[in-house]
C-alpha cells in the first residue's frame, strides 16, 4: 500500500510537471523567448523544478540557456551539479565573452548553463536598465529559449528588474502562500514594474484523496 501511494504521488507530480511545460510553450508568443522565472518566497524548489523542466524541453531540440541571476544566494551550481566562476553578473558588467562563462549540461546536449557570477567585484556599479536589456538581446540571438532564474522578489528589487525586462515571466509561489498577503505583495512589486505575467507556477500541493482516485481509481 505503502509502495502504490509513493508511486501515485510521483506520477501526479511528473504529470502536473509536464502539463506546466505544455502550457509554457502553448502560451509563449513567437518572439517570447527571454522568460524570467521568479518567486514569493524562498520556499519554492524554484531551480529544481526549472532544471527539470528545461532538461526535459531541450531533449526535443530547443537550444535552451538556463541562468541563475540570484545575486544573493545562488543555486544553479547545487542543483546541477557544475557552474563556472564566471556568470551572468560578469558577462553583463565585466569584460568576460559569452563563451568563457557559459558550460554545457551534463546529460542534455541542448542545455547550457549561466552560474551567477562573482557578484563581489562589481559593488560598485549600477544595474542599468539599458545594459541588462541589451545582454538580454545578445543572449536571445544565440539560443531559442533563455531561462532566466531570480531569487524569489519580495524586498530584492532585482528580481522584479530581471523578470520586467524578459519578454514574459512566471511565477513560482508554494500552495501556502496562493492568494495570501506574501502572494499579493510578489504580484504588487511586479506589476509596479511593467511585467508582463504569463503565469503562476503553484508547488508544493498536497492533492485530495478523491483527486487521486480520479486518476488512478479507488483502491
Amino acid at each position: 500500500m505503502f509502495k502504490r501511494k509513493k508511486e501515485e504521488e510521483k506520477q501526479i507530480a511528473l504529470q502536473a510537471f509536464y502539463n506546466i511545460e505544455a502550457n509554457l510553450l502553448k502560451n509563449l508568443g513567437s518572439f517570447d523567448n527571454v522568460i524570467a522565472f521568479t518567486s514569493t518566497s524562498n520556499h519554492t524548489d524554484q531551480m529544481q523544478n526549472l532544471y527539470a523542466m528545461a532538461r526535459h524541453i531541450a531533449e526535443d531540440g530547443p537550444r535552451i540557456l538556463l541562468i541563475d541571476t540570484n545575486l544573493r544566494s545562488p543555486q544553479i551550481e547545487n542543483v546541477a551539479g557544475r557552474g563556472k566562476e564566471r556568470g551572468f553578473i560578469d558577462g553583463l558588467l565585466g569584460d568576460y565573452s559569452h563563451e568563457s562563462i557559459i558550460e554545457s549540461d551534463e546529460y542534455e546536449k541542448n542545455l547550457t548553463l549561466m552560474t551567477t557570477g562573482k557578484v563581489s567585484d562589481y559593488a560598485d556599479k549600477f544595474l542599468e536598465v539599458n545594459d541588462i536589456r541589451n545582454y538580454y538581446d545578445d543572449l536571445r540571438g544565440r539560443y531559442d529559449y533563455v531561462f532566466i532564474s531570480t531569487s524569489e522578489n519580495i524586498g530584492i528589487p532585482e528580481a522584479s528588474l530581471f523578470s520586467a525586462l524578459a519578454d514574459k515571466c512566471v511565477v513560482f509561489t508554494s500552495y501556502a502562500n496562493l492568494n495570501n498577503e506574501v502572494y499579493d505583495q510578489s504580484i504588487e512589486l511586479l506589476e509596479k514594474a511593467s511585467t508582463d505575467i504569463l503565469g503562476i507556477i503553484v508547488t508544493n500541493y498536497v492533492f485530495k484523496e478523491t483527486e487521486v482516485d480520479e486518476l488512478f481509481g479507488d483502491k
